[in-house]
């Protein structure tokens, strides 16, 4: 029942007072009230009146006061027999206390509720009052549509069909499921939690079909049909993808389809393939286990009746999760004996990728469904529902998630966006400054780190994280990607020989391999991290926390991309660390165009890591970025374009203000960051007067060029900082036109991309004017910006 009418519907068409006292019971203690008990049965009189008493705890005087409940059925009126009925027991209510075995002594009767399913006439009311004044204030009426306002607002289960048992299990089911143990491991605040879990993204679902011919097709599935499907089906999806989230989905699905469609009680059934394990691999066994543990035991359900009569549907999560291929084949086969049995049991299971059972699930007899990446449209409307009262985030942190291109290193899953979100709300810090917070978060949730308890699991989880940090290492440093089989296996037996470490090492390994999902076998047949970035992270880590003196490998390279990504995981590890920027600056200095291009990205991202070093020492790194910006420029545009330089053949196609847009914008996506704002700032400030005194047409050029690319990072719909920008404007002499040119772009892009109501901005129209009379100045001022550079030097 849903809807406002079809419960009034349902109360009127009650046939018996015994049903409404019946209600009563089971709502009374949802809303707060104790020792419930009904006087009026099995066709006796009520206890003086009273068909049904309670109490209610008084906080404030700490003690209890005593309720009666006096039930009528139907329409009650002023003129008929029943509002004397009512009179009388009102007035024994309140005469005569209420004395039960329970209660050792008399109790006296506070208050009186006067129940009806259908409804009160005002006649009706006055009579009652007027038979007893004096108790007046200590009454009250409950007509059916106060009825179902309680019962939505207390006990929304009772419109659920079923029994008192069934509805207490689907109650405690749904509030269970409520929780993401995943998301809850995170340590966060609980407001954010539930503003996660509110907003989480239901999964989309694609099944694999395979024809008559042996091609295969794949055909999209909506979460929420998988329950009707025939046979048996099996979720496969990344870590965080939704499995989990989909068994909820689908249990509650079961619980409202049953409520509309059913008499019978049809129990959800949640459960891991670990506690299959446990149960010795026999599900049945399993299911009574579930109905046997603490939140469900007081409820006496009787789990072989409902095996037996089919009314359930079973959910085993994390076939991942066991460690051995034996006890993997096993649970399936518990599965396959238990759905012979019980055919008409839908069983439905999840599990990480694994060839074995993309090739083998039809002949396990179950259906193969993968959960599909998010797409950019499922990723926007996440964030701007979890920002909805400050769509300004919602758009910064898109910005963040395609400029620092994450999403192409990490799973596209909830839990990715989950974890990005969450970082981003709560430091207000975008991606890449946070990149390593991530990365940590991600990994420590695919090995175990914040879901382990017990002392030996969390040894467990340690070695295997120390073992992916070594590798990572071995392979980094010897310039390789991937390592075959019996190479990783002799690289693990070398590093637990050194540490006087015994474990089996084809396990560790398989269960790295299988479990973790960090590791897989590339089409080489050797292994591979899933992808570069998660190497870079953890030789990264293993340098922080284990080898400091083996960071020199990335303070010499840091112009090497190789070696780049590591420094800067490593710089998210530090956050703080003067003296390693320092090294950097002083190690990295460019001697080539390639070189000159990596340092300005590496130094942008390094700075953004670097996000709680002292502003003194990242503005000396914001420096370096822009002289190279400079420098780029310069080189490119007098360097001769002999045949053997074809990359400078290339570029002097392009004009002065051409490159100026290119390696300027190259500079202003890697420091456009929250992180940067105030050092670039304060940057600015330091140097806008020095073009008061420099001299040459260069040096003036230099200096405009790098001020416009700090202003105009902060003249941005992301920092609505335009007073710079303006000072700049106001500053210059506009006399160079690719200057005028590159303020006047980014003046015409940032109205394009703010909000209306800036168009009578005071100081954006101040710029507007001042840049639009430079420009009809010079007629030919297209012309010149847009000549390309070997044009030029011919003329």
């Amino acid at each position: 029942m849903k809807s406002k009418q079809e419960k009034l519907n349902f109360l009127t068409s009650i046939k018996k007072e015994t049903e409404i006292h019946t209600i009563l019971e089971e709502l009374l203690p949802e809303m707060g009230f104790s020792d419930v008990k009904v006087t009026h049965e099995k066709g006796n009189k009520p206890e003086f009146g009273k068909d049904l008493v309670c109490s209610y705890l008084d906080e404030i005087e700490g003690k209890k006061d005593w309720f009666a409940f006096v039930v009528k059925k139907g329409k009650v009126s002023g003129s008929t027999g029943v509002v004397r009925e009512i009179e009388d027991q009102v007035f024994e209510c309140f005469k005569y206390p209420y004395k039960s075995l329970e209660q050792t002594k008399k109790i006296p009767i506070n208050k009186v509720k006067i129940i009806t399913n259908e409804h009160f006439s005002s006649g009706a009311k006055d009579k009652i009052f007027d038979s007893n004044n004096d108790e007046r204030a200590n009454i009250d009426f409950w007509d059916g549509e106060k009825l179902i306002y309680f019962i939505d607002k207390y006990y929304p289960k009772f419109w659920v069909r079923g029994s008192k048992q069934y509805k207490k299990y689907i109650e405690r089911l749904q509030e269970r499921i409520k929780t993401d143990n995943t998301i809850k491991s995170l340590s966060i605040d609980n407001k954010k939690v539930e503003k996660l879990l509110n907003n989480m993204i239901e999964p989309k679902l694609s099944e694999r079909i395979t024809n008559e011919d042996g091609s295969i097709k794949w055909i999209s599935k909506k979460a929420d049909t998988i329950i009707n499907l025939p046979h048996n089906s099996l979720i496969i999806g990344e870590p965080g993808c939704g499995k989990s989230t989909l068994f909820k989905t689908l249990s509650n699905e079961i619980i409202t389809q049953n409520s509309l469609r059913n008499n019978q009680d049809f129990y959800p059934i949640i459960l891991t393939f670990k506690e299959i394990e446990q149960a010795n691999f026999d599900l049945e066994f399993a299911i009574e286990c579930y109905f046997n543990k603490d939140w469900n035991v007081d409820l006496g359900i009787d789990s072989k009746g409902i095996i037996i009569t089919e009314n359930c549907a079973v959910f085993i999560d994390a076939l991942d999760e066991l460690a051995k291929k034996e006890s993997k084949e096993k649970a399936l086969q518990s599965v396959a004996d238990f759905n012979e049995k019980f055919p008409n049991i839908k069983v439905i299971c999840s599990s990480r990728p694994s060839d074995y059972l993309f090739h083998n699930s039809e002949a396990i007899g179950f259906r193969y469904m993968e959960v599909n990446d998010l797409n950019r449209q499922q990723i926007e409307l996440f964030l701007s529902n979890y920002f909805s009262e400050d769509l300004i985030k919602s758009k910064s942190l898109l910005k963040s998630l395609k400029d620092s291109e994450i999403l192409e290193k990490l799973p596209k899953t909830p839990l990715t966006i989950a974890l990005i979100t969450m970082l981003f709300d709560e430091k207000e810090i975008e991606i890449p400054a946070t990149i390593t917070d991530l990365y940590e978060l991600f990994v420590n949730l695919l090995i175990g780190k914040t879901t382990s308890t017990e002392t030996t699991e969390l040894i467990e989880v340690g070695i295997k994280h120390r073992i992916l940090c070594y590798v990572a290492k071995d392979l980094h440093t010897n310039l390789k990607s991937s390592i075959s089989k019996n190479e990783l296996k002799d690289l693990i037996l070398k590093y637990s020989t050194e540490r006087g470490q015994k474990f089996d090492i084809s396990q560790v390994l398989e269960e790295i391999l299988d479990q973790i999902g960090l590791l897989f076998i590339n089409d080489k047949g050797e292994i591979s991290f899933k992808h570069q970035s998660f190497q870079e992270y953890f030789t990264a880590y293993e340098i922080f926390h284990h080898r400091q003196s083996d960071r020199k490998l990335f303070i010499d390279k840091f112009n090497n991309l190789w070696w780049q990504n590591v420094a800067i995981f490593y710089a998210g590890m530090a956050k703080d660390s003067p003296k390693f920027l320092e090294e950097v600056l002083e190690n990295s200095k460019p001697k080539s165009l390639a070189e000159y291009i990596s340092n300005t990205g590496g130094l942008g991202r390094l700075l953004q890591a670097l996000y709680n070093t002292p502003i003194e020492q990242r503005k000396k790194g914001i420096q370096r970025g822009l002289e190279n910006t400079s420098e780029i420029l310069k080189l490119v545009s007098n360097t001769e374009a002999t045949p053997d330089r074809k990359d400078l053949i290339f570029w002097q196609n392009f004009s002065t203000y051409g490159l100026m847009q290119i390696f300027g914008g190259w500079f202003k996506h890697n420091n456009w960051s929250i992180t940067l704002k105030e050092p670039m700032s304060e940057y600015f400030d330091e140097n806008i007067n020095l073009l008061d005194t420099e001299t040459t047409d260069e040096k003036v050029f230099n200096l405009e060029f790098q001020l416009f690319l700090v202003s105009s990072i902060l003249a941005s719909d992301s920092f609505i900082d335009f007073d710079r920008f303006k000072e700049l404007v106001d500053k210059s002499k506009l006399s160079n036109l690719d200057i005028l040119a590159i303020l006047d772009t980014h003046y015409k892009t940032l109205m394009k991309h703010l909000p209306k109501t800036y168009r009578k901005d005071a100081t954006l129209n101040s710029i507007h004017k001042k840049l639009r009379k430079r420009i009809q100045t010079n007629p030919d001022f297209a012309d010149e910006v847009n000549k390309p550079i070997n044009k030029r030097k011919l003329e």
